[in-house]
């Protein structure tokens, strides 16, 4: 017995979820999938204006909080919140927020920056290693 298609817009949400969550099944934009730690999850826009209004966690049902600013949405998945990531989108792709700097080549760059500072200073005479001062006596 064929039932008929269960996701009319090919979103990965079934139609009856999407109609219980407020999203449109024949909408495909209504709903974008996020990979966020190995768990899927949904950004839905409930009213059609290209602004995701929540994320939602299909495993467990929660809709967690989203912020849109300049083309990127904070993403808050436990409520607690606190922004945890941000979705690009742009690229479609999601980062963690804030995002992780590599202190380790900040810090290795400071030290190179004071060596070569350093060096230069030395180079010009600003600096100087310190000698002893001999003098000759003549008979």
């Amino acid at each position: 017995m064929y039932e008929g298609d269960l996701d009319d817009d090919n979103d990965g949400l079934k139609d009856t979820l999407e109609e219980s969550i407020g999203t449109n099944p024949k909408n495909e934009n209504d709903a974008v999938i996020a990979i966020i730690q190995g768990t899927t999850y949904f950004l839905i826009d409930t009213n059609s204006d290209d602004i995701f209004d929540y994320l939602y966690n299909p495993s467990n049902s929660i809709k967690s909080n989203i912020l849109e600013k300049n083309d990127y949405f904070y993403l808050d998945i436990n409520n607690d919140n606190n922004w945890d990531y941000i979705y690009s989108n742009g690229y479609y792709e999601v980062y963690v927020y804030p995002f992780e700097v590599p202190w380790v080549y900040i810090l290795i760059g400071v030290i190179i920056a004071i060596i070569l500072t350093i060096f230069f200073l030395f180079k010009k005479g600003i600096i100087f290693l310190y000698q002893e001062e001999v003098t000759v006596e003549e008979k």
